[in-house]
């Protein structure tokens, strides 16, 4: 309902079954959160050195299971 208010999805009746309905991004929704992915990408590499180093004494069988 909120990002329905916001602008940033639209919700779609399906034509032949009442029970359903579709959710759509709309251009301002798919243009947010194509920055946000960015954004969450750029953090976790920023991450990536900090985590290298908090499993770097965990032996490969346990590294694997991530």
């Amino acid at each position: 309902d909120r990002a329905q208010a916001a602008g940033l999805v639209e919700r779609q009746a399906d034509a032949t079954d009442g029970r359903i309905t579709r959710v759509l991004l709309t251009i301002d929704g798919k243009t947010r959160l194509s920055r946000l992915a960015a954004a969450h990408l750029d953090e976790v590499r920023s991450l990536a050195p900090v985590l290298d180093k908090l499993i770097a004494h965990w032996d490969v069988e346990s590294r694997r299971q991530l």
